[in-house]
């Protein structure tokens, strides 16, 4: 029992201690709150622009993820573009199932297929579903995904799944019936696979008619032999391909083969623009800009961070001189030197910290606006933690510093 007491009045003087310390570090803060409101806007200023760059550095690099994740690093990419957007609900397709059946059959060998066709199909007269129509070339450089493009299985996310759950969709009054167990087209079933989580990946849309990205999880994926019936009840609305030469092909005939088929599509469908593009290498290109701007930005905010440091040093060592009496009154009446280092350096955390709540409050509201059409920024947990590192860090120095040059003041 004795014991207990002892611990228990241990706890309660050191409370009373952490308390009174606090107290008097946040009544200093106060006292000199014009010095100290100046250094925390300065602090904010600078942890605002680290925090942002931190931001997007992540946003870039996750989107970087998802076209690698997708696109092959030696595929060519076929954009598809239309001039008078007023009427897209009533143009075809900018490639169809037909075109993939007729390169396929001209280029086998040098090239291999990639596509995806994008659409939406509705059930209860309100709710909807993605389906992507999906070549096996691109569900296994999407997703790692062994499918077969003749074969009689269809994959379905689980945000999918759960979304349709009980209910069917009947597309041509049964011609396509489909469900979370089958779906059946002209009478002839196919398995449904569940997607399993490891594959929950993003299906990103560069095409003008579709500039969202898609979660995996939320779509069912058909094989593109299906495709054709699909289109006749114009569920698709817009697709996309990506040639991938094969070992035996040249760089020379590549670019020749390239060139035939934006012919033969362009021939074809006269509606549509086309174009051939390196998605990843153009991704790079019109993300080094913006990432450039926001490193030398950084490097900057730093400086400006170590010179606030130095700067916070010099007005410490002011503020500790003028405390001179207070520090030897406090000394005389039994303060521990611990406690007064304790007190400074409390000073200094809710000074940082307060300035590190601030600037990740700003960062918050500005990286969204940092966005652009091919890679989104938003708040990240990297920034949150860099960022309250950086304000412990600047507390834990300059409060040291501060100490090692005042002796003279008997801190």
């Amino acid at each position: 029992m004795e014991g207990h007491k002892i611990g228990y009045s241990i706890c309660v003087e050191g409370r009373i201690i952490v308390e009174y310390i606090l107290n008097r570090a946040i009544r200093r803060l106060w006292w000199n709150r014009k010095i100290y409101g100046f250094i925390l806007i300065e602090l904010v200023a600078g942890l605002v622009i680290i925090a942002s760059q931190i931001n997007v550095t992540i946003g870039i690099r996750q989107r970087l993820n998802d076209y690698e994740g997708q696109f092959n690093e030696k595929g060519i990419t076929i954009n598809a573009y239309v001039g008078d957007e007023s009427n897209l609900t009533e143009l075809a397709l900018p490639m169809d199932k037909a075109d993939i059946d007729y390169i396929k059959g001209k280029y086998e060998k040098q090239v291999e297929v990639s596509y995806i066709s994008y659409g939406s199909v509705y059930f209860n007269g309100i709710d909807s579903v993605s389906l992507v129509g999906m070549s096996q070339a691109a569900l296994h450089n999407l997703s790692g995904i062994e499918g077969t493009e003749e074969g009689n299985v269809v994959y379905m996310g689980s945000e999918a799944m759960a979304h349709l759950g009980k209910d069917v969709i009947d597309i041509g009054e049964g011609e396509v019936v489909i469900s979370t167990e089958k779906i059946q087209v002209n009478g002839e079933e196919y398995i449904v696979k569940p997607i399993d989580k490891e594959y929950s990946h993003t299906i990103v849309s560069f095409a003008s008619l579709a500039q969202e990205d898609w979660a995996i999880s939320d779509c069912i994926i058909i094989p593109i032999s299906l495709q054709p019936i699909f289109e006749k009840h114009n569920i698709f609305y817009n697709s996309m391909m990506e040639l991938i030469p094969t070992d035996k092909t040249e760089e020379g005939d590549t670019v020749g083969i390239v060139n035939d088929i934006l012919e033969y599509l362009s021939q074809k469908h006269k509606d549509y623009s086309y174009e051939a593009v390196d998605k990843i290498q153009e991704y790079k290109s019109n993300s080094q800009d913006l990432s450039s701007t926001m490193e030398l930005l950084s490097w900057v905010a730093e400086v400006f961070l170590l010179l606030i440091v130095v700067g916070m040093i010099g007005v410490l060592l002011i503020l500790l001189d003028k405390r001179e009496k207070d520090i030897i009154i406090s000394v005389w009446v039994g303060a521990d030197r611990w406690k007064l280092h304790l007190e400074l350096l409390l000073e200094m955390l809710i000074l940082c910290f307060t300035a590190g709540g601030i600037s990740l409050f700003f960062a918050w509201v500005i990286s969204p606006h940092l966005s652009c059409s091919q890679y989104s920024v938003g708040m990240c947990s990297q920034a949150v933690g860099v960022i309250l590192v950086i304000c412990f860090l600047i507390s834990v120095i300059t409060c040291s510093i501060v100490q090692l040059c005042s002796k003279k003041v008997r801190v």
